[in-house]
């Protein structure tokens, strides 16, 4: 699980680093609308599920995690994330925060045994 811990902070991280991503992360969902969904279920959620699917296989994930709907439920809080990191004052503490708050939320799709490892 680390890996995808690492992966979530690298994305987060863009909004901080990248003025591209954070005004695209900002004006995507109002300028494109449905659109926007259309983006993020058909390009952004399904390598989501994929590494969700292959950390299932693995044993790393809780028995019967819904693994669509988690994954749509993750990009959604990475996309809101993004949003919180933008608008803040001070975008490293609300980096440090969302990161957090999103890490919280998955350890709980850990099998027992990897969440009790850290």
């Amino acid at each position: 699980m680390t890996a995808v811990a690492n992966l979530t902070h690298a994305f987060l991280r863009r909004t901080i680093d990248d003025p591209l991503h954070r005004e695209l992360m900002a004006q995507a969902p109002a300028v494109l609308g449905e659109q926007y969904r259309h983006i993020n279920e058909t390009v952004a959620q399904p390598p989501i599920e994929r590494l969700l699917t292959v950390l299932a296989e693995r044993g790393d994930l809780q028995p019967d995690v819904p693994v669509a709907t988690v994954a749509r439920l993750l990009l959604a809080g990475l996309c809101e994330g993004n949003q919180i990191i933008a608008a803040a004052a001070d975008r490293e503490d609300a980096l440090a925060r969302t990161f957090r708050a999103i890490t919280l939320l998955m350890s709980g799709l850990a099998a027992d045994d990897i969440s009790a490892r850290g």
